[in-house]
């Protein structure tokens, strides 16, 4: 499944990173040529914030309770 994102502040990026963390399968960020774990802050603080970023989550069984997540940053 891919998605959407985008963050006005750096705020936004942990909160998001401390939600996703608690996921049980892998998410990727990519930004242009860059594609980062979406659970590492440092990744995610590299592609910055006020930028597009498709999400690529790898989980058979749905996202569950990060749906709600997402829509908050959906671009």
């Amino acid at each position: 499944m891919c998605v959407q994102v985008c963050f006005k502040e750096i705020d936004e990026i942990v909160k998001f990173v401390n939600k996703v963390s608690e996921a049980p399968f892998q998410i990727d960020a990519c930004c242009g040529s860059y594609m980062v774990d979406a659970k590492s802050i440092m990744g995610m603080m590299a592609i910055g914030a006020g930028k597009k970023v498709e999400l690529k989550i790898y989980s058979d069984e749905g996202i569950g309770n990060l749906e709600q997540l997402i829509r908050t940053y959906a671009a």
